[in-house]
């Protein structure tokens, strides 16, 4: 509910920077997670792997990161939080990246580098409820999937530069040169944007005029509570809501992590040649995004939105996964990518609408562990054991495409009571 003297018209534009900044923290946040699953071929040669022994630690070398995030989610958010946004993302910037480049110190060992993912997850934990703090802060309702969608942007920018930038680094200089470049790199990226770009609120901001941060708090919500709270932890929707963000996990993270190995053990794609077929449905998915985002903030109904783009991205997964040709498989997981962005630019959005000012930290926290701790690890140590047992990777596959029909179909379930 908004107030009911809002003006229609903003009177500045300045807002929209601090999405783009939050972009690049993104695309640094991923590129740092998604390193591993990139070295994961290499690191399989180079300690003489089974298909089934590359499940089985694969899938714990990428798992272990998800226990670290989600305990830092639900534990280190609020207090972050409170700590204040802006200081809290440079202070985590600089500390995720150090971790990645300790693991490239202490790679020759695999409980060590297994230790280090573990850290990297912790230091990462609060990073997704800090910019859904943020934006609840800086945008009105009706701006939200736009705004939410800018940032998310980098969590297809880092599939698509990742392998661009990082393949030839490990082909040339091994595994091990290719952590300490994307530590160190991406703290130097995403530093200047934080500092220039993102404060707490507007009015804090020097770049948004008094007249735009005036626009922007007349135009939230005006029926919530001032004082932190815990009630929505008996909101129906909020539960759901995570158990969504828990199945949408799964699937992105099945096939965002799975699909280099997939594509060099399941089609025999030179190692060499990654970088087109992992970052070309990737492309497609920007196009997705942008419409999606568009589609939710004038349709004014994300939840049904995107609980029929999920369903599409199941059947598509589906298609990909029983392909015998590499190209076709490329192209439907292109086509997949695409109707996952119905739920993916609505997906804090529609968190932002049922958690109250007073609970944002908190609830995103809490919302963020649940989600990336469940679907972290049943995409990692959940496929890796299918992969393991089945001696195949297409039947790990075929496991998101029952992780997508369940996420559509619980979304449409939502949609009944959340007309949002």
């Amino acid at each position: 509910m908004t107030s009911s003297n809002s003006a229609n018209t903003s009177p500045g534009h300045r807002r929209w920077l601090a999405p783009g900044a939050l972009l690049v923290t993104v695309l640094v946040a991923y590129m740092n997670r998604l390193n591993i699953s990139l070295a994961l071929p290499a690191i399989t040669a180079e300690f003489g792997w089974s298909v089934a022994e590359s499940g089985a630690y694969g899938g714990r070398l990428l798992g272990l990161f998800y226990i670290g995030y989600a305990a830092s989610n639900v534990l280190l958010s609020g207090p972050a939080a409170r700590m204040g946004v802006r200081r809290s993302m440079v202070l985590m910037m600089v500390l995720f990246s150090a971790c990645t480049m300790l693991g490239g110190l202490v790679a020759g060992s695999l409980a060590l580098l297994i230790g280090s993912r573990l850290l990297l997850g912790i230091a990462q934990g609060p990073h997704f409820p800090l910019m859904t703090t943020l934006t609840k802060h800086w945008f009105p309702p009706r701006e939200r999937s736009r705004a939410n969608g800018i940032f998310i942007g980098g969590m297809l920018i880092a599939p698509l530069l990742t392998p661009v930038l990082f393949v030839p680094v490990v082909e040339l200089w091994g595994w091990r040169v290719m952590l300490f470049t994307v530590g160190a790199g991406g703290l130097l990226v995403s530093l200047p944007g934080l500092l220039l770009l993102i404060y707490d609120t507007p009015r804090h901001a020097p770049f948004v005029s008094h007249e735009e941060a005036a626009y922007i708090e007349a135009n939230m919500e005006t029926d919530e509570p001032v004082e932190r709270d815990w009630r929505f932890l008996c909101s129906a929707s909020f539960w759901l809501a995570s158990l969504i963000a828990i199945l949408n996990n799964f699937t992105v993270f099945g096939v965002m992590f799975w699909l280099p190995i997939y594509f060099t053990k399941t089609h025999h794609l030179p190692f060499s040649d990654l970088w087109y077929a992992a970052t070309l449905p990737y492309f497609i998915g920007f196009a997705g995004l942008g419409v999606m985002a568009w589609l939710g903030d004038a349709l004014n109904r994300r939840v049904l939105l995107a609980g029929i783009g999920y369903l599409l991205t199941a059947g598509c997964v589906f298609f990909a996964a029983i392909s015998g040709h590499v190209f076709m498989a490329i192209a439907w997981f292109a086509v997949a990518v695409f109707f996952q962005f119905a739920y993916g630019a609505q997906e804090f959005a529609i968190l932002q609408r049922i958690l109250p000012r007073s609970a944002i930290s908190n609830g995103a926290g809490i919302y963020n562990g649940i989600a990336v701790l469940g679907g972290g690890l049943l995409s990692t140590e959940g496929i890796g054991r299918i992969v393991e047992y089945t001696g195949t990777y297409t039947a790990g596959l075929l496991s998101v495409v029952v992780g997508a029909t369940a996420t559509g179909l619980v979304l449409l379930y939502l949609s009944r009571s959340l007309k949002y």
